[in-house]
């Protein structure tokens, strides 16, 4: 639901806009250039580069001006320099806008959608202290969406019941609220063609953005997407037949599967069950109180099993899909990713979203996916889109969270992740660009991920277009290889380019002096290389440690986010990278063939082991073993098995069954049972520190032994918040609580303070009147 376009007919926002906030006061906090009616007095253009400007302007007029500097009186006898995001950037127009922009960006930061305990969240925010009611109570209940009852979706564009076509909706959790309603005659008869509505699914399916819009314009329109699709159970295990083989088929034994060219492959969630004594109740301001109950979820084993099933089902039925997407599939990564698409040979779209083991840091490597398999001339060329893993904040918890971040799930201290983001960015987008890919216009996968991270007030768009510009001007499009004059101008035109990025991924003016620091020396323009992904960027992109490194040793921030993500242990994540690499990393699998029909020879030393599970993989059964030495059994060994007089075919053994077997007992030791032992770990920490707690307030022989007491105190608690970071029931944060990640608990209150003091409903009434107030002191 887009609570703003949904609840005001007129599309205004039901709070101040900030954004038009800045256009009239405290404009050097912005980081758009102040030209026009957003001009202020205070705030005077000064003429640098003005020659060289002209020269840019009469000879690229693609290009647009060069960064102007801004003067803003500093008093008593001082001056700040400002540099702002242009304002004129040139006739090349990317399309990364939208004609909404202002409320777009300022509906982000509604309090309903990032509640506080100890706020009243009310949405008109200029009245901090009046309660929520009416819709904006419903809108706050769903903080905890999914975790509730009564919820109507059940997996992406899958509604729990068919729409009502009646007067009154039928009784009962799940449905829409109201009967679906009729639509003009030319609008069901499109959604009602298959043929033509088929042709809409191809030209939308690698967008999902736009296929989600489209299914949300009414009841009609998504029952009739959902009615174009399969729709595989990744929860349940339903493959609806797909990886049955033609022979079983044949047999009788199952029903014909499903044969739509549009395939989703997603977890649904069964019924919301509730705790007993019910759901809490919100407290005294409103807030809802955090959810008793949950979902039905397979074991890790069990998502190993649907991953061999879901395997099966590509090898068996790809050649038949057209479009396929893959939604928060536990268990995909970039190497499962490659294997499917080398079965899928008539694929024109594929979609993957939210998937727990491909989060932002493989963004490149995904992509990098998609463009050797189009370059591959025996291929089809396959459109794609992609969103990556987003991390929740933890699900109504109090005031102190630490937060909802989207691109990490704990934030370690170490990681700014508005620059890191962007610095994995900038190597993703020219990549994109270079090979037609879309992914960044509104409408995308990729740029609903980014939408949900918390840059900065309006930035996305334009570090989007800042990207976009660099490219541009690394392609040669504002001029001619042979041009005498692009050598005046082209270092200027460069270093404005990458001050709009750092401006942008800022999110207000910077300092003159700052921006020459980050991308001067000599004079010139000057960027530091990346020793992990080769991209130049300004200083501004790497930490002050990694600036100190010698060259070929600095990294970007956005290598280090990498890092951070594939080193995470939060929700077992290192744990289930190590399942599917016990699936799928074998000598002999190189593709989903060899992994389903692969086969591998057992040697002496598995045969006499009565612990090796030969019957389970084997391919003979134990009646063709014993045909084959005609009934002489004194040629088998341990319980009936051949020995090595058998020819080799009689000790193979199925690859898939061996793999699969040995990924479900890594997953079901280290992932479910490993729960249990956190629980018991975190139990057995807690008594410890009261015990140290005990001895502390009793007292303890000398100083050095209370500094012992508190510093084991200290690590059994961050023991503690390790271990329910693994289980995903807690956050890991830096030592001493240092923080470096944005997160939208803290954007949501700083831009809820900002717009009160902007539009007075916070009132500054000068120093605090210490002679009255504490006249003990004396101190005036």
């Amino acid at each position: 639901m887009d609570y703003v376009k949904d609840i005001s007919p007129s599309g205004k926002l039901p709070y101040p806009n900030l954004i038009l906030l800045y256009s009239a006061s405290n404009q050097h906090a912005f980081f758009k250039e102040p030209i026009g009616a957003r001009a202020s007095a205070s705030l005077k253009r000064a003429s640098e580069e003005d020659a060289v400007e002209k020269l840019v302007m009469d000879q690229y007029k693609t290009f647009g001006s060069l960064s102007h500097v801004y003067l803003k009186d500093a008093p008593p006898n001082g001056t700040h320099k400002f540099v702002f995001f242009r304002e004129n950037r040139g006739a090349i127009n990317h399309g990364l806008g939208r004609s909404d922009e202002d409320d777009f960006e300022c509906a982000k930061f509604n309090p309903l959608r990032h509640p506080r305990e100890n706020d009243f969240n009310n949405p008109n925010i200029t009245m901090p202290s009046s309660l929520v009611a009416g819709l904006d109570q419903v809108m706050l209940k769903m903080a905890n969406y999914p975790w509730m009852p009564g919820t109507v979706m059940s997996a992406p564009l899958l509604p729990r019941c068919e729409p009502s076509t009646g007067w009154t909706v039928p009784e009962g959790d799940g449905h829409f609220h109201l009967p679906m309603a009729p639509q003009p005659e030319i609008f069901s008869v499109v959604i009602g063609t298959p043929e033509l509505f088929q042709k809409i699914l191809l030209e939308l399916g690698h967008r999902w953005g736009d296929l989600s819009n489209l299914s949300r314009t009414c009841q009609a329109a998504m029952s009739a997407i959902n009615k174009s699709f399969t729709r595989v159970d990744l929860t349940a295990g339903n493959f609806l037949n797909m990886n049955i083989t033609d022979e079983e088929l044949q047999k009788g034994s199952y029903e014909s599967p499903a044969s739509s060219p549009f395939v989703i492959m997603s977890k649904v969630r069964g019924h919301y069950y509730g705790a007993e004594d019910g759901e809490g109740a919100p407290n005294e301001k409103g807030y809802p109180a955090c959810p008793k109950g949950g979902y039905e979820r397979p074991s890790a084993a069990g998502h190993v099993i649907n991953t061999y099933k879901m395997l099966k089902s590509i090898h068996l039925r790809g050649h038949g899909m057209r479009i396929l997407h893959l939604h928060s599939v536990s268990t995909l990564n970039v190497s499962m990713l490659k294997m499917c698409l080398d079965s899928l040979p008539h694929l024109e779209v594929l979609g993957v979203y939210n998937c727990e083991l491909l989060h932002f840091g493989v963004t490149r490597e995904f992509l990098q996916t998609i463009v050797n398999h189009n370059n591959q001339e025996d291929k089809k060329v396959v459109r794609s889109d992609f969103s990556p893993y987003y991390y929740h904040g933890p699900q109504c918890l109090s005031v102190g969270r630490k937060g909802e971040f989207g691109v990490v799930a704990s934030d370690h201290g170490t990681v700014e992740t508005r620059r890191a983001v962007t610095a994995i960015l900038s190597t993703v987008v020219p990549l994109a660009l270079d090979n037609g890919i879309d992914w960044f216009t509104p409408g995308t996968g990729m740029r609903q991920f980014l939408e949900r991270i918390p840059f900065a007030l309006g930035s996305l768009r334009y570090i989007l277009e800042a990207l976009y510009n660099l490219w541009d001007f690394e392609h040669g499009v504002h001029h001619q290889s042979n041009d005498q004059l692009w050598s005046q101008g082209s270092e200027a035109m460069r270093r404005t380019l990458y001050n709009d990025l750092v401006v942008a991924v800022n999110g207000r003016a910077m300092h003159r002096e700052q921006l020459d620091n980050m991308m001067s020396s000599k004079g010139g323009l000057h960027l530091t290389r990346c020793s992990s992904c080769d991209v130049d960027l300004p200083a501004f992109f790497y930490t002050n440690e990694s600036m100190s490194r010698v060259a070929g040793q600095k990294e970007c921030s956005g290598c280090q986010l990498r890092f951070q993500l594939d080193n995470q242990i939060d929700s077992f994540h290192q744990e289930k990278k190590e399942a599917v690499k016990i699936l799928l990393e074998h000598d002999s699998t190189d593709n989903i063939d060899t992994f389903i029909n692969g086969k591998r020879f057992v040697t002496d030393k598995e045969i006499k082991d009565p612990t090796f599970p030969f019957w389970f993989l084997s391919v003979k059964t134990p009646q063709e073993v014993l045909d084959s030495c005609n009934e002489q059994q004194e040629s088998l060994v341990v319980d009936g098995r051949p020995d090595s007089t058998h020819p080799v075919e009689y000790r193979s053994i199925w690859i898939w069954k061996e793999r699969v077997l040995l990924a479900m007992e890594h997953a079901s030791r280290e992932i479910d049972r490993g729960m249990h032992k956190a629980a018991a770990i975190i139990t057995q920490c807690q008594d410890q520190i009261k015990d140290l707690d005990i001895k502390y307030e009793r007292g303890l022989f000398g100083a050095s032994r209370y500094r012992e007491n508190r510093d084991m105190v200290d690590k059994l608690e961050r023991y503690i918040d390790q271990e329910r970071a693994r289980c995903g029931a807690g956050q890991l944060e830096g030592r001493y609580g240092t923080r470096a990640a944005m997160n939208w608990d803290e954007e949501v209150e700083k831009h809820r303070q900002m717009v009160q003091a902007g539009v007075g409903a916070m009132a500054n009434y000068g120093p605090y009147n210490t002679v009255s107030s504490n006249l003990r002191t004396g101190f005036f």
